[in-house]
């Protein structure tokens, strides 16, 4: 077949994909730069081949196949749609420990405050920020992100979430408490998610129940409940018990006696006279003579009216 005879059309022509203007531009960048990869013609070569162009060269028909053959690979192999490219960050990691004097650190958007004795260890990969906390305390001041994705601050086996706020997280060996300054967090802790808004903490204070003590019983009220109260000893009884101390305890013994001679009654006279009667018998002869002298006077018919008079002419 002539280059100028029409080819014979297929029995079952395949469907071929209109190619869009790209791909065409595409094609035509190959099949230049294949033109300029090929030698130079001969001078004269150039006017015949434009005057006589049936006559191609072999390699001008291997040119032509071989862009035909790159247009259709890029047709097959070029996606439909384009998807422009993302930025790629390497991952950064960096550990932050303070001693007595706090510190500072900006990562991205988020200005981290660590404590005194804290530890923190911060991930970065692009705009995704996760902060370790190990022990101490830090405090997080983070702008509004949009649709970024939120801030993540660890700490044991509780998860903080935020995507613009103000708020801080502690940890000791009693667990992991949250403060919120401004905005809201969300808590995620033992599989259940809590939102702490601004002036709240998590976990939340428990109120402090007050204690009502019962007022004790009066012990009084109690004695009387279990044992009658005691009388007071009878006259007889104190006259009695002063006779006993008269050798062991004279002095108690004196004081009894006064006591039942102040009290008045029949026991009255017999402790005064027994009074006298001791001070007698312990040679205070001046005391015994007041008292003997007092006992007639005041009981000019006792019962030991007699014996008193013997004691006072026997001094």
């Amino acid at each position: 077949m002539t280059p100028f005879e029409q080819p014979k059309p297929f029995r079952n022509p395949p469907k071929v994909e209109a190619l869009s203007d790209l791909s065409w531009k595409r094609i035509e960048q190959q099949v230049f730069l294949k033109l300029e990869q090929e030698p130079l013609p001969e001078p004269g070569l150039e006017q015949e081949r434009f005057v006589r162009p049936k006559k191609f060269s072999t390699g001008g028909a291997s040119l032509l196949m071989m862009a035909a053959a790159a247009a259709l690979a890029l047709f097959i192999a070029w996606p439909k749609t384009s998807v422009a490219p993302t930025e790629i960050v390497a991952p950064q990691r960096s550990r932050v420990v303070t001693q007595s004097a706090a510190s500072q650190v900006v990562v991205g958007d988020a200005t981290t405050e660590i404590a005194p004795s804290s530890a923190i260890l911060i991930d970065r990969a692009g705009d995704d920020i996760s902060v370790t906390l190990d022990t101490g305390s830090v405090s997080l001041k983070v702008a509004p992100r949009n649709e970024r994705a939120p801030i993540v601050v660890h700490s044991g086996e509780v998860r903080v979430e935020v995507v613009g706020t103000q708020f801080a997280v502690y940890r000791d060996h009693k667990g992991t408490r949250v403060t919120v300054s401004e905005g809201v967090v969300s808590v995620i802790a033992d599989g259940k998610r809590s939102s702490v808004a601004a002036g709240q903490q998590w976990p939340a204070a428990q109120p402090t129940e007050k204690r009502v003590k019962d007022s004790p019983p009066k012990r009084q009220a109690k004695a009387d409940q279990a044992t009658p109260r005691k009388t007071q000893p009878t006259a007889r009884e104190l006259f009695e018990q002063a006779g006993e101390y008269e050798l062991s305890s004279p002095e108690a013994a004196i004081a009894l006696y006064k006591q039942v001679a102040a009290g008045g009654g029949d026991w009255a006279a017999n402790a005064l006279y027994a009074h006298g009667r001791l001070e007698h018998s312990r040679s205070n002869d001046s005391e015994a003579t007041r008292l003997l002298t007092r006992y007639l006077a005041k009981y000019p018919t006792g019962a030991n009216v007699l014996d008193a008079q013997e004691l006072l002419e026997a001094r």
